[in-house]
């Protein structure tokens, strides 16, 4: 099994446990063009453990692989979360640089994508929800991985997952000389951003890509690019575009295929801004999946909805006069700013409907598992789940497709204007909120409430 240029494995194993007699060999883990990973007992500590050996590594390159993998040991002690894999400690046995790290029994995401794929969405998110989380952890103290891959990602028999191999992460909060130099791309091709491609410097907007390339593999089965050469493969990470049709059309759902989708965005700043946004929406799409208990709703219809600029680009809801329900129209205010909230929720009630104010998307789909709302008015840029994955997610439930949305902004750009149509809104209203409008339009949508 030994590679060429390099001694016999066997050779190699027995030199290299007879060097660390606190070890005790117990098999091979795998191998790849660099080196070896050997399962092994720490005799001391009476635990498991997993060495990576590295074997192609000469003399005069030693001094720098012993600095990335202390590097990579001072990262990942930064790191506590347990879906991120541990490292212990890192040295030189026989002239072999070598780092221990925890024993993860299971098998890696990339062979679970080879023998099960398409992965069921069920399965695929409970996987994506904990490296999210993960990677999450890392960002908070700094650590940008840039080599998220499903090989890197072990899946135990429990179904909980380890992330693998910080060896190319970046501490973003590290102001000593870097050892990767800026124009540098580092990385695998197939799960690479476009702007580590580029070999710009990356953020943590990099990480969330090559999460969003793992989740289309697992999804569909296949890599979302592939070529002959790095270059091949980069060009089309710079040029070519994935579309939301293309996970459809394999059967992924619609709302989980646009949060794929908007991590595939070529363009950082058009991303989720940080994991744990990405994490909420996975976790909120996940929880609409498991059916609630049946809920008792009004048999009055629905007030008809009045006809706006967003309605002619969506084509969406029907127009018709509107009705006086029964009882009091109930309008759920989804806003993080408390003083627009309270305003909103306080005018509402001076009109006779009656408001629940809630403060983030995913407030807002845990109260609909208990209550029935008539009208969601919900602002677009919130923490966490923003309004538009909130209302995509709110939107994947049948009973739920033709609940009328009102969003609110205080960037009404075109595109999201556009993009709120294509949700199913009926109508975008600008902030700072022109309250006689806004309870114009309520009106409108819902009709005049019961005396």
């Amino acid at each position: 099994m030994g590679e060429r240029g390099n001694p016999n494995l066997d050779v190699l194993r027995a030199g290299f446990f007879a060097s660390l007699p606190r070890y005790e060999d117990l098999g091979d883990l795998g191998h790849g063009g660099m080196g070896y990973v050997f399962k092994a007992l720490d005799r001391e500590l009476n635990e498991v453990i997993a060495i990576k050996v590295l074997t192609r590594s000469d003399p005069d390159e030693r001094d720098a692989v012993l600095t990335r993998f202390k590097g990579e040991v001072s990262m990942n002690r930064k790191v506590s979360h347990p879906n991120v894999c541990r490292l212990h400690d890192y040295g030189v046995a026989g002239d072999l640089p070598y780092v221990t790290m925890e024993y993860v029994e299971g098998r890696d995401l990339a062979s679970v994508i080879d023998l099960d794929s398409p992965v069921p969405a069920a399965r695929s998110l409970r996987i994506l929800t904990q490296l999210t989380r993960a990677v999450a952890a890392a960002h908070a103290v700094g650590i940008v991985h840039r080599d998220l891959k499903p090989a890197n990602v072990m899946i135990r028999p429990s179904g909980e997952l380890s992330i693998l191999d910080f060896g190319l992460a970046h501490d973003t909060k590290r102001t000593d000389p870097r050892i990767t130099r800026a124009g540098t791309a580092v990385g695998t091709p197939q799960y690479m951003s476009p702007e580590q491609v580029r070999g710009r410097v990356v953020d943590e907007r990099s990480d969330i890509y090559a999460i969003g390339a793992i989740a289309f593999e697992l999804l569909t089965g296949n890599r979302m690019f592939s070529g002959r050469t790095f270059l091949s493969i980069a060009r089309k990470h710079l040029e070519t575009t994935v579309s939301r049709g293309t996970l459809e059309g394999r059967g992924v759902p619609r709302e989980l295929a646009a949060i794929v989708i908007r991590c595939l965005a070529k363009k950082p700043e058009d991303r989720f801004p940080d994991a744990s946004s990405l994490a909420d929406s996975f976790e909120a799409f996940e929880r609409m999946q498991t059916p609630p208990a049946p809920a008792v709703t009004s048999t009055t219809r629905h007030a008809a909805r009045t006809i706006t600029a967003v309605h002619r680009r969506s084509a969406i809801l029907p127009s018709a006069k509107p009705v006086t329900p029964a009882r009091r129209p109930v309008v759920l205010v989804v806003d993080d700013q408390d003083q627009v909230r309270n305003l909103v929720c306080e005018c509402l009630r001076r009109g006779g409907f009656e408001a629940v104010p809630s403060p983030s998307g995913e407030d807002a789909l845990t109260l609909f598992e208990t209550r029935t709302f008539d009208l969601v008015l919900i602002d677009v840029l919130m923490p966490g789940l923003d309004g538009f994955d909130t209302v995509r997610v709110l939107k994947s439930r049948p009973e739920r497709a033709r609940i009328p949305v009102l969003f609110m902004s205080g960037f009404p750009e075109k595109n999201r204007v556009l993009f709120a149509g294509q949700t199913g809104a009926v109508d975008f209203l600008t902030k700072p909120l022109d309250i006689k409008s806004l309870m114009a339009k309520v009106t409108a949508i819902l009709g005049e409430p019961a005396a």
